[in-house]
């Protein structure tokens, strides 16, 4: 069920990213920027035509100079077009391909606007048609090809690799809220059995009733932030947890006691739920819990920093068999992905430290 969960959720992901993904021509094409150097290119040669005296008519003029920069951005077009193409594998082939048909393209534009306006640098009059005057146009539409390719690819690539950082992004935030949404979720059937059997086990009416109470409101928090709620407040957390230590030595007795210090400010603030609840269960599985030696867990906090710290007495058949040490790091992830910010963790002879910052604002819900 976890397995397909996750994969559910980033399977929605990435049809999200591909429905909201879908570019706009302009922006797609990268218009604009290919206007501007299609504009300047077609400026380029316009010094020339006035030193041959083609100035002269100001409507040819201007509607051949109009004529060269549709043809310059329709070989723009056209090279975007080919570096877009899946279905040439290697990007040389890409190259060569635009370079021809942008050789083509001055061709045919040549001979299809000649009857209408002159066209630069061709007055080849009654030759205009034989080989060396279409090899001359070929030409130039290579040096046009040529001339565009590199912003064309520059472009083309920058727009790919945004595209990707987009969607691994996006799809590492959701991978990582889907773990979330089942460890939330998840009723750990450990600790549901050994709280089932002290319920039944207990003969003291108000014993029971405030059992009951406390392991109420743990599972009311479990399943109120089973819907990807980002954060919550670290008063909340706290309370939380006053439950789920309840909870704890009711199991443990003496073995266990939790030492909780946070000051008001603090407690404002938010954090990741479930946050403090994990770190508090790693303590529980990663060390030996005895009357004649009991182990303290102190919270409390310093320099707007949470930090849960523990006296380290190792188990001495190694961590409880559902140890596996993924929670650290997905409390590392979480808070990277939510603030930008990280948690650190003080591992020393003797005790544990891990130090979770308090968070000022709460984000937005993604």
């Amino acid at each position: 069920m976890r397995y397909f969960t996750t994969f559910a959720a980033l399977h929605r992901v990435k049809q999200r990213i591909l429905n909201t993904n879908k570019k706009t021509f302009r922006e797609d094409w990268a218009v604009i920027p290919g206007l501007i150097l299609c504009l300047v290119l077609s400026l380029s040669v316009l010094p020339a035509r006035l030193r041959e005296g083609q100035g002269t008519d100001i409507v040819n003029l201007a509607g051949s100079q109009t004529m060269i920069l549709i043809l310059c951005f329709t070989c723009w077009l056209t090279i975007m077009y080919m570096l877009k193409k899946p279905g040439l594998p290697a990007t040389w082939m890409k190259v060569v391909a635009g370079m021809i048909l942008c050789g083509l393209l001055s061709d045919i534009f040549y001979f299809t606007m000649k009857p209408v306006f002159e066209d630069y640098p061709m007055p080849y009059n009654a030759r205009e048609r034989d080989f060396r005057g279409v090899a001359a146009l070929f030409s130039r539409g290579i040096l046009i090809g040529i001339m565009l390719m590199p912003a064309a690819y520059y472009l083309e690539n920058h727009k790919m690799i945004k595209k990707i950082n987009l969607e691994l992004e996006q799809m590492r935030a959701e991978f990582y809220r889907a773990q979330i949404t089942v460890l939330n979720a998840r009723l750990d059937p450990h600790f549901l059995f050994n709280s089932m059997s002290l319920l039944k086990a207990g003969t003291n009416e108000s014993w029971v009733k405030q059992f009951v109470m406390e392991l109420t409101h743990v599972y009311r928090y479990f399943l109120k932030h089973t819907k990807e709620s980002p954060l919550t407040s670290v008063h909340e957390e706290l309370e939380f947890l006053d439950s789920y230590v309840y909870i704890l030595r009711q199991r443990f007795g003496e073995a266990f006691r939790c030492e909780i210090n946070v000051s008001k400010e603090v407690r404002k603030q938010f954090i990741p739920p479930l946050s403090l609840q994990l770190l508090v269960e790693n303590v529980v599985k990663h060390n030996e819990l005895l009357p004649e030696s009991p182990l303290t867990v102190r919270i409390y906090d310093e320099a707007n920093l949470l930090i849960v710290k523990n006296e380290k007495k190792p188990r001495l058949f190694g961590p409880a068999d559902d140890a596996s040490g993924s929670g650290l790091k997905s409390l590392k992830d979480r808070y990277w992905l939510l603030s930008g910010k990280t948690i650190a963790v003080e591992d020393g002879d003797d005790f544990f430290i891990v130090k979770i910052p308090a968070l000022k604002e709460e984000p937005p819900v993604r």
